[in-house]
């Protein structure tokens, strides 16, 4: 029996992901002060996968801003991809990231991507924003914006799939190849 988005997140508003550990680097305040702006406008979920050192405090600050029933903390899980499978957005918050893998993931599950600009990384695997969308380090502002921009304005699925494939392990070494 395939799992429906209720099933996962028991909701059938957008569901607003966020993954990674919960740490500092990581921002996830700013994906919080995001949501709970745009949460004044619409109806939506706040899906935080991962744990970490942040949590307590995290969820300390969910429950200080008055909406914790609408933001659930899965923690560490085995498998992420039906998370973005099922989500509607998924929000890379952090300030900075080597090579954000989870932004790969994230387009192979054909998702909509919102990602802060950390340096190596984001823009050139989402392309200045052709197969998502990049914002200023710490925006919160400019991430609600970005989000409720990607609910009403899909970048078709398949696209982004795509997008994801030219990053697999044959393409990137017959490029790495090319190179030596």
């Amino acid at each position: 029996m395939t799992q429906t988005k209720f099933d996962l997140f028991k909701t059938n508003h957008p569901v607003i992901l966020g993954v990674g550990t919960l740490k500092p680097q990581k921002d996830f305040y700013t994906l919080i002060k995001a949501f709970n702006f745009l949460l004044k406008k619409i109806p939506i979920k706040l899906a935080l996968v991962g744990d970490g050192e942040d949590r307590e405090s995290l969820e300390a600050y969910v429950n200080k801003l008055g909406i914790r029933e609408h933001v659930t903390f899965y923690g560490q899980v085995n498998d992420v991809s039906k998370y973005f499978v099922k989500a509607d957005i998924f929000v890379h918050s952090s300030f900075y990231d080597g090579m954000p893998l989870v932004l790969l993931e994230a387009l192979a599950a054909g998702i909509q991507i919102v990602s802060t600009d950390t340096p190596f990384g984001p823009k050139e695997i989402l392309q200045n924003g052709i197969y998502g969308d990049v914002i200023k380090i710490g925006d919160f502002k400019g991430m609600a914006e970005k989000i409720e921009f990607r609910l009403h304005n899909k970048i078709p699925k398949e696209q982004l799939i795509n997008r994801a494939n030219e990053f697999s392990i044959d393409k990137v070494a017959k490029e790495y190849s090319k190179e030596f």
